[in-house]
């Protein structure tokens, strides 16, 4: 296809940018913008009295499946379980083996969130499908590929809070990941979390555990990619801010408001350097300063998400052979992670006398909710009063909320381990004692299973406030289709210096070729 022409009317982009975001602000409505709450009344009751178009049934074993169109015939609660399947009833579930139903809420806050922040590589995804296989656009996403996600427990129900060891894609790359748990609040002294397999994968974790971080009032947390936890001071905004289009984007980025920076949506070409993109930023400096952490808010987009799936994908019929090949050479499995990290993770760069220096990656976040991450920035070797920063990476790969720079000392914190409760007996009792401990005993979750974890909380200490952290270790496995041949020229283009930006445009190009074309057929 021939590239976008630069002298493109802005009428004409901006109609279609519009027409882009409106799209796939519909198709991730349902999946973004939903909590669920947890009902107390009989699931006979919650079924017949509110006549829900969905719900999250609980099983006695702790799994979970979401049933469209329920009822309920005689002592079964029936249903279908994917909306494509409407009237076709696949869903059986006798009442005695439901433990509760959840009912889907809306939440205003993170419907605020989506229509700035979840950006439109969503219909990238369905477009990029449906132009490699000459078939019409599929009306659902299938991008659903991420990491194991943490729910905590609040007076409205779970609230989405952590996606944890993103990148871990097969066991050779398990990881430890340490976040910040937002909506965490302990009731009567216990801390409630859900940990849940919501995607196309299985997830082995090893270890869940939360540490009670106490600090200083007017400070926060965040932590590195690597899991250390540091305490933040004043962070400083931005003074300058553009990306490599040349926008002004400050106002995005300046503050964390959910209003995410992201790639300008136009045709690149895959052999110049407009295959990435990023954010220069610029922060003052004071003097005699010379490390500082940057702090980064980000997600994937959809589209980061979509490509992982498709190069694990391209292994076809061999994909079984790959992961065993590399899991019995841990060493060439980390240099792969390594080269696809410096290649899709968003890279720090910091301006120094010498020209730019790389400081580090912002690690994959995926694409469900915004992540803090804090990178330390080495300033010894930067020139002035004034901090210049890049993050960059494929175009249309990452989503930035916010960025900070906090070049004070660090103030101090006190973090203590929680301990898990592991009241329950039998096959519960085993489960919570491998999740326990780190200790390499793995706990299986396929789609749709999930478990509780409950946590005792000692009190605050007096002056001091208090902040959540989620520390896992784990890795998860995608599950993808393993039937056609193996695609080899996709995956050594993919892994050659700048093969991810490259193997994104070409696809990227061909996803918005087919947007433009589509509506005129209408």
């Amino acid at each position: 296809m021939q590239l976008e022409p630069i002298t493109e009317s802005r009428k004409r982009r901006s109609s279609r940018v519009r027409r882009l975001t409106a799209l796939a602000t519909a198709l991730m409505f349902a999946a973004a913008c939903i909590t669920w709450k947890r009902q107390s009344r009989a699931p006979e009751a919650v079924v017949t009295n509110e006549r829900p178009d969905r719900v999250r049934v609980v099983l006695v074993n702790n799994e979970q499946v979401t049933v469209f169109g329920p009822a309920i015939d005689g002592d079964r609660l029936v249903g279908w379980t994917r909306p494509e399947r409407a009237g076709t009833r696949d869903a059986l579930y006798p009442l005695t083996e439901v433990q509760s139903l959840e009912l889907a809420v809306v939440s205003k806050a993170r419907t605020a969130a989506l229509v700035t922040g979840i950006g439109v590589t969503a219909i990238l995804v369905i477009a990029a499908i449906a132009a490699a296989t000459s078939k019409p656009a599929p009306t659902t996403t299938t991008w659903r590929w991420s990491c194991p996600l943490i729910y905590s427990e609040t007076d409205d129900g779970w609230a989405l809070d952590s996606g944890t060891f993103g990148g871990a894609i097969m066991r050779p790359l398990r990881r430890t990941d340490v976040d910040n748990l937002d909506f965490a609040r302990p009731r009567s002294g216990v801390l409630t979390l859900k940990l849940a397999n919501e995607l196309d994968e299985t997830d082995f974790v090893d270890a869940v555990e939360v540490l009670a971080v106490d600090h200083q009032p007017g400070t926060t947390m965040g932590s590195s990619p690597g899991g250390t936890l540091h305490a933040l001071g004043t962070l400083e905004a931005p003074v300058q801010a553009h990306d490599y289009s040349g926008r002004d984007v400050l106002a995005g980025v300046s503050r964390p408001d959910g209003r995410s920076w992201e790639s300008e949506l136009r045709a690149r070409d895959p052999t110049s350097a407009a295959a990435r993109d990023g954010i220069e930023l610029s922060f003052k400096r004071p003097k005699h300063v010379t490390s500082a952490r940057l702090v980064v808010d980000a997600r994937n987009t959809p589209w980061s998400s979509f490509l992982l799936g498709q190069f694990v994908a391209a292994h076809g019929n061999h994909t079984a052979d790959w992961y065993a090949a590399l899991d019995a050479e841990p060493a060439r499995a980390a240099e792969m992670q390594a080269f696809l990290a410096q290649e899709a993770f968003l890279r720090v760069s910091v301006q120094t006398r010498d020209g730019w220096k790389d400081r580090g990656l912002v690690w994959e976040a995926g694409p469900e909710l915004v992540k803090r991450q804090v990178i330390p920035i080495d300033l010894a070797g930067v020139a002035g009063e004034i901090v210049r920063i890049r993050l960059d990476a494929p175009a249309s790969f990452w989503l930035v909320d916010y960025v900070g720079l906090d070049t004070g000392p660090e103030p101090p914190f006190w973090a203590r381990p929680l301990g898990l409760r592991r009241s329950a007996a039998g096959p519960q009792r085993a489960l919570l004692d491998t999740l326990a401990v780190a200790d390499g005993r793995e706990q299986p979750l396929e789609t749709g299973q999930s478990v509780e974890l409950q946590f005792d909380v000692p009190p605050t200490e007096p002056g001091r406030s208090r902040s959540y952290m989620v520390r896992t270790t784990g890795w998860y496995r995608l599950q993808t289709p393993e039937v056609d041949e193996p695609d080899p020229v996709f995956l050594e283009s993919v892994m050659q210096p700048g093969g991810v930006a490259r193997a994104s445009a070409i696809r990227l190009n061909a996803a918005l070729q087919r947007l433009q074309v589509e509506p005129r057929s209408k």
